[in-house]
């Protein structure tokens, strides 16, 4: 394992209970640290590009993209209607974070928009793409359409709600996604969130991953990952669309 993919770091988890826990919303501490530990290594590769999220609701997942946006310099945009929480609300939760004021906000559903509108007020390709918008099946599609166009070849793109059964809207439009060859392919699935990349780009984002969760000595989903991986590989990775895929369930 080489030091620049040996990521844990508890300082994190100051961030997670100072920062994220004070923004409202559903997110598990799990997804939060192992995207954090993937934002934090694109950070270490060079990545610099900006990152981007559909589906704001109260900013507690934004939040973590902000924090690498602002380490980096790059903007951070986030897409929704704003009809649950208004965007005042949500500039407020995230004002505390730093760089929350150089954060872009598009007040509209994500399926008025197309690639060309994304990238006009991103800049350039995403390196980061979360999916958290609409959860109903053809709004799905259409996110998922968007970050395969405009998605930096080095990218990664978190889906939301994947495999929850009180969201099948979103197990139906993944699946109806991939019906056919996608310039995507998965790279892990934990706690709620899909994580998808190029596929030439998803073997090490796979690798990048496993050695995450084999460092973690906090989290129990960590300590029950290494069990099974003593057991072999097929313990903790399967296939996916013809794809192999992690999973720390």
């Amino acid at each position: 394992m080489q030091a620049a993919d040996r990521l844990i770091d508890k300082p994190k988890y100051d961030f997670l209970r100072e920062q994220v826990h004070k923004v409202k919303g559903w997110l598990n501490d799990y997804a939060a640290i192992r995207t954090i530990e993937l934002l934090d290594w694109q950070e270490s590769q060079g990545m610099s590009g900006p990152v981007l999220e559909i589906g704001v609701f109260s900013g507690r997942y934004f939040s973590i993209l902000l924090r690498s946006a602002a380490r980096t310099g790059g903007v951070a945009v986030g897409v929704d209607t704003f009809q649950w929480v208004s965007l005042d609300t949500v500039r407020k939760s995230l004002a505390p974070i730093e760089g929350s004021g150089a954060a872009i906000f598009l007040s509209q559903p994500s399926t008025y928009l197309s690639g060309p509108d994304l990238l006009s007020a991103l800049g350039a390709k995403p390196r980061f793409f979360s999916i958290d918008g609409s959860h109903e099946c053809d709004d799905v599609v259409w996110d998922l359409r968007l970050a395969e166009e405009i998605l930096a070849p080095e990218g990664l793109i978190s889906v939301d709600d994947f495999l929850n059964p009180m969201t099948l809207g979103v197990n139906e439009g993944v699946h109806r996604f991939f019906n056919q060859p996608r310039n995507l392919a998965p790279v892990a699935y934990t706690a709620n969130k899909l994580f998808l990349a190029r596929p030439f780009f998803a073997g090490r984002y796979s690798k990048v991953f496993e050695n995450c969760v084999v460092a973690d000595d906090i989290e129990t989903r960590s300590e029950e990952f290494r069990k099974r991986l003593a057991l072999g590989r097929d313990k903790i990775e399967g296939r996916l669309w013809g794809h192999p895929i992690l999973f720390v369930p």
